[in-house]
C-alpha cells in the first residue's frame, strides 16, 4: 500500500469521525430561534481558552456544562 493509499484512507476515516462528532454536538447544542446553538471559542493569546455556545441569529451566549453523567461537555 502507497503512502498515498495510506494517507486517503486516513482523511475518510476523520471524515467520519467528525461527521459523527458534529450530529452529536447538534443533538446536545441548546436551542435559540429553534435551532442548534453552536460552539465557538475565545482567542487567546496567554493559552487559556474559553468556550460557549453562541446563536448564530441573535448572537445570545450560553455558558458550556458539563454533563454529571460521562463528564463530556455539552
Amino acid at each position: 500500500m502507497t503512502d498515498q493509499k495510506k494517507f486517503n484512507e486516513l482523511c475518510d476515516g476523520m471524515e467520519e469521525v467528525n461527521r459523527a462528532m458534529h450530529a452529536e454536538e447538534n443533538r446536545v447544542a441548546p436551542l435559540c430561534h429553534f435551532r442548534p446553538m453552536y460552539r465557538d471559542m475565545s482567542d487567546s493569546t496567554d493559552g487559556h481558552y474559553e468556550e460557549w455556545w453562541e446563536c448564530s441569529a441573535c448572537g445570545h451566549t450560553k455558558p458550556l456544562s458539563r454533563s454529571k453523567a460521562n463528564g463530556s461537555v455539552i
